[in-house]
This record gives C-alpha cells, sequence and structure tokens, in this order.
C-alpha cells in the first residue's frame, strides 16, 4: 500500500522533486511563490506535516550523526573498494563512542533532483559526507541544510582532505632524488578537489626538481566504467608510443594501476626494471589485497574519518565554528613496483632522504 503522507508523494502530486517540496515547507528560496502555494495545497490536502524528529533537527537535539556517500553507481562507487571501507571506520568509531549513527549512499547519476533521505529524516544532527556530490546537491547543503557537514576528500566549509598537493609534490621530488627524469601522469576527472590538486602538486613537483612536464607523459581517465579501454589508451599513449618513454608512471587507483601493469608486462616491459610504477591514493587493504601489490601514496582512512567525527561532533555542540580545512598527508608504501635508478641493483632500494612520510609495505 502506498503512503500518501510522505515527501515522496507530495512531490509525485506536484510534479517536482523532493528537493522543490523541501524548499516548500521550510520557507527557504528555491521555488516560485506560485509552486509553494500549490505544494503547500497538496501537502495539506493528503496530511503530510514535518515529522517531529525534523523538528528536532532543527533545533540540534539530535545527537545521532550521518555517513553520506555521494558516487556515481556505475563508476566509482562499485570499484572503489575505499568507501567500504570509510563505512567500516565510521561504524567502528561510532560504536566505540556509542553514539547513534546513520549511513547512506546516493547515487548522483540518477535522474531528477531528490535528495538524499538523510536531508529530510530528521533523524541525523550532522552528517559526514565522503565523494563527489555535484554542484547542485553542494549548493543546496550549503544554502538550505540546517545541520553541520563535514566532508571528506572534497572541500567545503568544514572538511578533513588528503593533502593532495604536497603529496604528489613529494612524490616527484622522491622519484627526482632516486634518478628519474622522465615522469608519466595518469590523471583522473578534476571535477573532484583531490585530482585538481594533484595534478598542481605534479606539475610544482616537475618544476621544482628541473624536469619538463610533457603532456604527451599524461592522460586523463574520463568518468566512466570503460577501465579495460582506459588501460590500454593510457598505456599506449604514456608508454608504449615512445622511443624514449617515462622511467616512471604516477596513476591513479590501484584497479587502473594494476591493470596498466599487467597490460604493459603482457608487452614485455620490466617492472620496475625499465619502467617504475606508482599510484596514489589508495588504501594498504586495497593493495594488500590485491596482485601485483604496486608501491603506493596511500591515505589511511581510519583518522581520516576520526578526524571528521571529532570536528563534527565539536559543531553539533556549537564548538569552534571558523571555517576549517584539515590536511592528512597520506604515506608512501614501497613494494615491488618501484627502484632507484642511482643505484645497480633494483632489490637495494633508497630515497631515504626524500622529505615525504614513508612506511614500509608488506609483501615486498
Amino acid at each position: 500500500m502506498i503512503r500518501r503522507n510522505t515527501l515522496k508523494y507530495v512531490a509525485e502530486r506536484a510534479g517536482v522533486s523532493t528537493a522543490a517540496v523541501s524548499y516548500a515547507l521550510s520557507g527557504n528560496h528555491g521555488v516560485s511563490s506560485e509552486m509553494r502555494a500549490r505544494i503547500l495545497k497538496i501537502a495539506a490536502e493528503v496530511g503530510y506535516h514535518p515529522s517531529l524528529a525534523a523538528r528536532c533537527l532543527k533545533s540540534k537535539k539530535i545527537h545521532d550523526i550521518g555517513f553520506l556517500v555521494f558516487e556515481r553507481y556505475n563508476t566509482n562507487f562499485l570499484a572503489n573498494l575505499a568507501f567500504a571501507e570509510m563505512m567500516v571506520h565510521f561504524i567502528e568509531i561510532c560504536k566505540n563512542l556509542s553514539i547513534g549513527f546513520q549511513v547512506e549512499w546516493f547515487d548522483i547519476s540518477r535522474p531528477g533532483k531528490d535528495l538524499p533521505q538523510m536531508f529530510s529524516s530528521g533523524l541525523v544532527g550532522g552528517i559526514v559526507t565522503a565523494g563527489y556530490m555535484g554542484k547542485e546537491l553542494k549548493r543546496f547543503m550549503d544554502e538550505h541544510l540546517d545541520i553541520p557537514v563535514v566532508n571528506v576528500y572534497e572541500e567545503g566549509k568544514y572538511s578533513v582532505c588528503v593533502d593532495a598537493f604536497e603529496g604528489t609534490k613529494s612524490l616527484v621530488r622522491y622519484l627526482a632524488e632516486n634518478g628519474h627524469r622522465r615522469i608519466g601522469y595518469v590523471d583522473c576527472s578534476h571535477e573532484y578537489d583531490i585530482f585538481r590538486s594533484s595534478y598542481k602538486g605534479f606539475c610544482a613537483g616537475l618544476m621544482e626538481a628541473g624536469l619538463e612536464y610533457r603532456e604527451d607523459f599524461r592522460a586523463e581517465m574520463p568518468l566512466d566504467n570503460d577501465l579495460a579501454s582506459h588501460i590500454v589508451m593510457a598505456s599506449e599513449t604514456i608508454y608504449l608510443r615512445h622511443k624514449d618513454p617515462p622511467t616512471a608512471i604516477i596513476a591513479s587507483g590501484s584497479n587502473l594501476a594494476r591493470g596498466m601493469v599487467a597490460y604493459l608486462k603482457e608487452r614485455g616491459v620490466r617492472i620496475p626494471e625499465d619502467l617504475s610504477f606508482i599510484t596514489r591514493y589508495t588504501t594498504s587493504r586495497d593493495n594488500l589485497y590485491n596482485y601485483p601489490q604496486i608501491s603506493a601514496l596511500e591515505i589511511n582512512l581510519n583518522p581520516l574519518i576520526s578526524t571528521a567525527v571529532d570536528l563534527l561532533r565539536s559543531l553539533m555542540d556549537g564548538k569552534d565554528l571558523t571555517p576549517k580545512k584539515i590536511l592528512l598527508m597520506p604515506e608512501l608504501a614501497h613494494r615491488a613496483t618501484d627502484r632507484n635508478l642511482n643505484e645497480k641493483s633494483p632489490e637495494n632500494r633508497g630515497g631515504a632522504s626524500v622529505r615525504i612520510n614513508r612506511k614500509k609495505g608488506k609483501g615486498k
């Protein structure tokens, strides 16, 4: 039986999105006066009223917190193990602190302009978000959401992010100090803050090391699920077509990196003897439970999420309300796919002088 006194039902009757209904009922800007009057009339006819929980939410009496992932279903959400790991860390942190919690994933590629249920349920007093939410949802959150929000990865009024600029710049410096003069770079969509910052760090690292930036040593991956063709394209564009190819490649994401390593090996490229390969912004779990185990600039998700939860709880308590961006440095884990060109043997890799957080990776 269809419930006829819900926000969604009012939206269907009015022929608008749930966001428009939320705007109209809350009195916020976003709908015309005529549309607001129509929505209010329909809401009265079907007996819809904002819940008690929603009213409590406005007065910040709810102490439960939410974890909300924004991502496309067909591309990054299913392929990115980091989201699942983030959720696990979030749940463990909340249980250890005896905090009530909710977890939700919102597919930003689905048609229409519906809002995440967490926005209208009134059951959480603050939200930690992850993933790319898009401009429209970000604007809605900034202008209309009455509870504090802390973003991880993506920048916001309050955010806990990976220091992608300094991390990538330090990685380029590390490779340069280990004898690499030609460095390839596999990029991802600059819709994401982390990849825009990372690209700027890559360029800054090359300039700092006195290395040439070459556009033919760079490939950018579009946002779709055709990973196999991207692996071939990036491998051919950056490495196989060149007489003097890069001696090192910095790639993004473990799935792409493993595919490129396998594809290049099939074509006779020896790794790390001919080519050092380092991926970035993955996790130890993502790398260690897959083969090959690739050297990586890794994110420790537990402090990332715990820092975000601590900041959110301070905001919910009315503390430290100054806009804040907290940056956490990724760590370089050495495994079997990078070598020091200044040394004769690839098994004896150094790089102790590089100023970057480093940890010894398993499976070396």
